[in-house]
């Protein structure tokens, strides 16, 4: 007993805000309930605003990953993640090509920064997620021996690669290319 208040007072600790309330669905054409939730330890970018995750859960398919979505959340908020949790219901049209007007509906909202009750939303740093997925950001790696993505004696393989994620942005250079692509590690 003493550890379950333990756990109960922790997680209440880590909680700042929870609000809840309804979210208009272009994909469903109707209403959802949303609920958020808010760490006393709020991560912001480097404009001072908050990073949010938007959690589409109880689709109109079955959930992938093994952990509860309760679970899942609770990882994003003691990450220091601001939470919104839109709730479809099981729904049979949350699928896609059609839960797709959603997703764009909810980048403009993130986009002006204020959505479901949270306001100074980072648009540079705000991440939809489907049920089931969490997130890792900022991974950083270097590779140096140019035989493990090439093969020997192609042009490319006589100069080093480096791999780094800055912010969101995955950048390659080596002696023959130059890029740079958005870049997002979800895993289950």
């Amino acid at each position: 007993m003493k550890y379950i208040f333990t756990f109960a007072l922790i997680t209440f600790a880590s909680t700042l805000y929870a609000g809840s309330g309804r979210w208009n669905s272009t994909t469903l054409s109707s209403q959802i309930n949303y609920t958020t939730v808010s760490p006393s330890n709020a991560l912001k970018d480097q404009n001072g605003k908050y990073m949010t995750i938007v959690y589409l859960e109880n689709l109109g398919f079955r959930k992938i990953g093994q952990h509860s979505n309760d679970e899942d959340v609770q990882a994003m908020v003691d990450e220091g993640y601001r939470v919104i949790r839109l709730d479809y219901e099981g729904n049979t049209k949350a699928v896609s090509p059609g839960i797709n007007q959603d997703i764009i509906s909810i980048n403009d909202q993130l986009n002006k920064g204020s959505m479901c009750g949270f306001s100074s939303i980072s648009p540079i740093r705000s991440y939809i997620l489907m049920e089931g997925y969490r997130i890792r950001r900022d991974v950083s790696y270097y590779l140096d021996d140019p035989t493990v993505y090439n093969w020997p004696g192609s042009p490319y393989s006589e100069s080093p690669r480096r791999f780094a994620l800055h912010g969101y942005h995955l950048s390659i250079q080596s002696k023959h290319v130059r890029t740079s692509a958005p870049l997002l590690l979800l895993f289950q």
